[in-house]
């Protein structure tokens, strides 16, 4: 699907910082997964991303155990109602502090 053009995936300490642009005005909403179970760890909603300025998902890991994720974000472009949706997997380990 078009829409995003990259993202940027900041070193994960006690939050997880993905950074990302839409190549339109768009609605989305963006959840963390672990693993492939059903429910999310986190929601962040964003009702209006200007096109082609990054925004940023911050996931505060706190007590997130080791292991697979992933970062799904949907929406659709304001302007045409067209879908756009990218998913990041990633592996965390916890810092130690």
């Amino acid at each position: 699907l078009p829409g995003f053009i990259g993202f940027r995936l900041d070193p994960l300490g006690l939050d997880g910082l993905f950074t990302m642009k839409t190549n339109g005005d768009a609605r989305l909403s963006c959840k963390i997964f672990r693993g492939r179970e059903p429910t999310e760890l986190m929601t962040q909603t964003f009702r209006r991303i200007p096109g082609g300025r990054p925004f940023t998902v911050r996931w505060e890991t706190g007590a997130a155990q080791e292991g697979q994720y992933a970062l799904v974000c949907d929406g659709y472009f304001l302007d045409t109602n067209q879908r756009l949706g990218q998913t990041v997997r990633f592996f965390h380990r916890p810092t130690v502090r």
